[in-house]
């Protein structure tokens, strides 16, 4: 019996040693564990059994052995396999909780961005007036005499007005907003390829009809301005300095620049940084008008222009399937036209344009984007409505201007309307010619009554008054000590005292009267004397004091409204994610099977705890890496 237990005892030790040995060749994550871990019990258990099973019977060997089999079956059924099918529930849930939240966030986001550009068009409305009396008065500026009013000065005088560049601005500050929210898309595909082994399934796509744009390193949305296939005589744009995509042939464009000086600027297919973009002889890219080559489509900082050969401007939206690789979506009600990155080819209209949420092979969220792209659509519209209204009251003024045979920056065409009113330029001309007579009649019988007692201004009403002598642009002294307030309306003008400033625009001069300095007395006494001068750029204002809001000051600077950058939108990114791959990798699952194995078959076999410390270090070191 003795005999029989020890040879036992050595096929246990060689069958042990045999497994340390023999390399094994995993077929899954969880055996790749297993395979290291089983080794480094091997070892020991094999000099432990050496000495220990010899003292056991036959019969008790061959239950522990059964026991322990046992135990490790229903572990590796139960424990094991139910781990791995519990991790990969909890991956299917991370999957759908991601494409839920990413669904979330983008419905979300395209409904506020929507909303958010339908108040933005509403309220621009409100700034139709004053963009019609910026017009006039740049039409003031720029009037010559026996000049016709045409394409190229209403171009000119709406650039002047400062419309087309706040209109720029304000193009910027909305499609910041879309901007921030679409690179989620390019998140989200960054952090699932760092946790693939949970976010393999999943896959985001922009979808135009039944064609769906994928990419697993990146993909992005832009929502702009665009020029679909440009033709001679319809290519005229105001063009900012920000960014372009060039769908087609690349090109070279000339402009005009303001000191007169022209630049020429080579364009490349696909995207364009202009902010860096250099001219052939080193010039920074100047915002302008600009006139597209034909047979392209554009998109990104355009502003639409007023004039016969403007250009059809649309809402769009640029996809980047994949660094470099862009496709153009141009909005046309009710859907699309489409123009693939590698191929110019027009003409391809589709009713839909969607992003795809793929979860799993069958899971599946859109989001619609043609809402979207339909509001900044009726946004565009009100622009041109604004640019049209611009443009008519300067030419209305203009005409008024060369009837006349001179320029009165009192004049406004605009204000005889309500802005609301659908007039033409020949209309307002009218209206315009009709109503002077008729003021002119008003004052001519009311006058007198008008100037009969004082204006009774105070000095607290008068929020600006400057003391000094005015000189017209040829150097002729026109006013000497009085007091005036001026009033500028195309750029900033500041005025410093005791220095002597030249007017850099057309303005008008409110002349209180004379004065040695200024005070209340010298206002209340000298104010009925008080009268208006239109003064050109190139006067010059010999500024000897400044009171603003009856306080002295030093300098003083007026500011013309302007469209200034917006507070960053803040796009809703989501959390980092979860990654479970590790659950079952190299820890959880083998761990589980060798401790348990472990602790059953020494609880059967021997009685020695070092035995069993020495194997769950080895264990344990092979399981974290150490001993692989």
């Amino acid at each position: 019996m003795k005999k029989r237990q020890q040879a036992l005892a050595c096929l246990v030790v060689l069958s042990l040693l045999t497994i340390a040995l023999v390399p094994q060749e995993p077929e899954t994550k969880e055996e790749e564990a297993i395979t290291l871990g089983v080794p480094a019990l091997a070892l020991p258990l094999a000099v432990a059994l050496g000495k220990e099973v010899a003292k056991y019977t036959l019969k008790q060997v061959i239950a522990a052995a059964v026991v322990g089999a046992a135990a490790g079956w229903l572990l590796h059924e139960y424990v094991g396999s139910g781990l791995s099918t519990e991790t990969e529930n909890l991956k299917a849930q991370a999957r759908a909780y991601e494409a839920d939240i990413i669904q979330t966030i983008l419905q979300r986001d395209s409904g506020s961005i929507l909303r958010s550009i339908d108040g933005f068009a509403d309220l621009w409305e409100f700034t139709l007036p004053h963009w019609m009396r910026q017009a006039e008065v740049a039409a003031v500026e720029l009037w010559t005499p026996g000049e016709t009013y045409t394409d190229e000065s209403g171009a000119r005088v709406l650039a002047l007005s400062g419309l087309m560049v706040n209109l720029a601005q304000f193009f910027e500050n909305i499609e910041y907003g879309p901007d921030s929210s679409f690179e989620l898309l390019a998140d989200r595909l960054a952090m699932w390829r760092s946790n693939q082994d949970t976010y393999g399934p999943m896959s985001l796509a922009i979808r135009y009809g039944s064609t769906a744009l994928s990419s697993q390193d990146y993909l992005d949305l832009h929502i702009c301005n665009a020029v679909y296939n440009a033709t001679n005589g319809q290519n005229t744009v105001w063009l900012d300095n920000r960014e372009l995509w060039v769908f087609g042939q690349g090109f070279t464009t000339t402009v005009t620049l303001d000191d007169g000086t022209a630049a020429t600027y080579r364009l490349q297919p696909g995207y364009n940084d202009l902010t860096t973009l250099q001219s052939t002889n080193g010039q920074g890219f100047a915002a302008g008008y600009y006139t597209l080559p034909a047979g392209r489509s554009y998109a990104g900082s355009l502003v639409p222009a007023v004039s016969s050969s403007a250009a059809i401007v649309s809402s769009a939206a640029v996809i980047e399937s994949g660094h470099g690789r862009y496709s153009l979506a141009v909005y046309q009600s009710p859907g699309i036209d489409y123009l693939a990155s590698t191929n110019y080819a027009v003409g391809n209209r589709y009713q839909s344009l969607d992003i795809l949420v793929t979860q799993d092979s069958s899971t599946h969220y859109t989001i619609d984007l043609l809402p979207l792209l339909a509001g900044y659509q009726q946004m565009l519209a009100i622009v041109k409505t604004t640019l049209e209204k611009a443009n008519i009251a300067a030419a209305a003024a203009w005409d008024v201007f060369s009837r006349a045979g001179a320029a009165n920056l009192l004049l406004s065409p605009s204000s005889l309307v309500p802005p609301n009113a659908e007039v033409s330029r020949s209309e307002l001309y009218v209206l315009t010619a009709m109503a002077m007579q008729q003021l002119a009649e008003y004052t001519a019988a009311a006058g007198q009554l008008l100037n009969e007692e004082d204006y009774r201004l105070s000095p607290a009403s008068l929020q600006l008054v400057l003391r000094g002598d005015i000189y017209d642009a040829g150097g002729t002294l026109l006013y000497q000590d009085v007091l005036f307030s001026p009033y500028v309306w195309l750029y900033d003008q500041s005025f410093t005292a005791a220095t002597t400033v030249t007017l850099r625009q057309s303005a008008l001069l409110a002349i209180w009267g004379n004065a040695g300095e200024v005070n209340e007395q010298t206002i209340k006494k000298e104010i009925t004397s008080a009268g208006l001068l239109a003064a050109a750029e190139g006067y010059r204002l010999n500024v000897k004091e400044i009171k603003q809001a009856g306080e002295s000051v030093k300098q003083v600077t007026l500011e013309v409204f302007a469209v200034g950058q917006w507070h960053e939108y803040e796009g809703s990114r989501g959390s980092g994610g979860w990654d479970f791959s590790s659950w079952e990798k190299d820890f959880l699952t083998p761990l589980l099977l060798l401790l348990a194995a472990v602790c059953i078959f020494f609880a059967f076999i021997t009685k020695r705890g070092v035995w069993l410390l020495v194997a769950l270090l080895c264990a344990f070191l092979a399981l974290t890496g150490v001993l692989a």
